[in-house]
């Protein structure tokens, strides 16, 4: 999960491409807050798209109730693991 920072727009306007840098290796996130405005987000297009996926995954009606019940049936033993399934020729 990437470090998220809070600043103003203008120390963003000031190391742009710093920030710009920092954000596209994944590891940082920025917050820049606006004066009279909503605040908005400087990320990686690596997290953007995540983050559109599981917003994706989560709008089909009993996707998470779904995946919770997978989970549980993972740390309950009630999966088969990988290697036992024979392999596609």
């Amino acid at each position: 999960m990437p470090t998220t920072k809070i600043l103003t727009a203008s120390e963003a306007r000031k190391n742009l491409y710093r920030l710009i840098d920092q954000a596209s290796s994944g590891l940082t996130q920025f917050v820049i807050r606006l004066k009279k405005q909503e605040p908005v987000v400087l990320l990686s297009m690596e997290e953007y798209e995540s983050l559109q996926e599981t917003a994706e995954i989560l709008s089909i009606p009993g996707a998470l109730e779904s995946i919770e019940a997978a989970k549980l049936e993972a740390l309950e033993g009630k999966v088969i693991p990988l290697d036992d399934f024979p392999e596609k020729k």
